[in-house]
């Protein structure tokens, strides 16, 4: 296949229409640079990947992953097929305001300095969502988020901390949101794409952190592209097995960018911090959710234990 500007990767599981609404998003609203859609189909189920091909059919290349293998092993599967010079993961639950994808192309490739950029994302309701975070992600930045003080201080100001308000791009220290995330080819081999080990959640830190720091890439949001991304990080969505993903996700990502040591002091943090949040909202709004999520924090115990010894 011809070599393209841009490959734009969807990792898709069981969820064909809104992978097609998504891409005739990208479609309808793309021009200024070659492209080529790739969909790597996560789902184990023959018929759930022939009915996705045939909705794709002439719109996008279909790759059976045989199975799930989770959001980075999917995206790298759609990069071992891909042949753009730059490579641009979307997910599946996302629409473009306006020719989004160029913004970010166009940034790009124009700063010889920068090696990934993201968009700013947005909810259904359109309003400023989870786009990036502006630090590395630490212990001391996981205590800050966790805490009373930071949590009142954010809602009384009513403006998001991780969302661009101006109309300039911004220099991200830590990582872009993994919901659009643009990135240079050579950059992404040469640190062996998205960790293996991390089945969802934290996969785009760790990437952006091997980008800063073992390539020496600079990180950009780039705010005049506006992705809207249905999903969200707010915490109706929390459910017991999404945060047992997302600890096990980020304990890899301190294994992998500190040590061993580090990644069991955030271990720890989480047992802490989580039984905590959890326990105050079992007990002021009785909710069985929570209750539930409280019972799989304490389960880390157990895996804590088995890492010490």
């Amino acid at each position: 296949m011809n070599k393209v500007d841009v490959s734009i990767i969807f990792v898709n599981y069981k969820s064909p229409e809104m992978t097609l609404n998504a891409v005739d998003s990208v479609i309808a609203n793309s021009q200024g640079f070659s492209y080529e859609i790739i969909v790597v189909d996560n789902s184990d189920d023959k018929q759930e990947f022939e009915k996705l091909n045939n909705l794709l059919i002439g719109k996008a290349n279909v790759i059976d992953a045989k199975g799930n293998l989770g959001f980075g092993k999917g995206n790298n599967v759609g990069a071992n097929v891909s042949n753009g010079d730059y490579l641009y993961f979307l997910n599946n639950d996302t629409l473009l305001e306006g020719n989004a994808i160029y913004e970010l192309f166009d940034y790009i490739k124009n700063h010889d300095d920068v090696g990934v950029v993201g968009s700013n994302l947005y909810t259904k309701d359109k309003r400023p969502n989870h786009s990036y975070s502006k630090w590395e992600k630490n212990l001391k930045a996981e205590k800050r988020l966790f805490s009373i003080p930071f949590m009142e201080i954010h809602k009384i100001m009513k403006k998001r901390i991780d969302f661009n308000y101006s109309d300039m791009p911004l220099q991200i220290n830590g990582y872009v949101c993994g919901a659009s995330l643009m990135i240079r080819r050579d950059a992404f081999n040469k640190i062996g794409g998205f960790e293996k080990d991390i089945f969802m959640y934290a996969e785009e830190a760790l990437l952006c952190y091997k980008v800063i720091n073992e390539l020496g890439y600079k990180i950009y949001n780039i705010p005049t592209s506006k992705i809207v991304h249905f999903e969200g990080g707010t915490e109706s969505n929390e459910t017991p097995s999404k945060i047992k993903m997302i600890i096990d996700g980020n304990y890899i990502y301190y294994q992998k960018a500190f040590s061993d040591d580090i990644a069991k002091k955030y271990l720890k943090l989480m047992i802490k911090l989580w039984k905590k949040r959890n326990f105050i909202a079992v007990i002021t709004r009785k909710n069985k959710k929570h209750l539930e999520c409280l019972n799989k924090i304490n389960a880390y115990k157990e895996k804590l234990k088995l890492v010490e010894e």
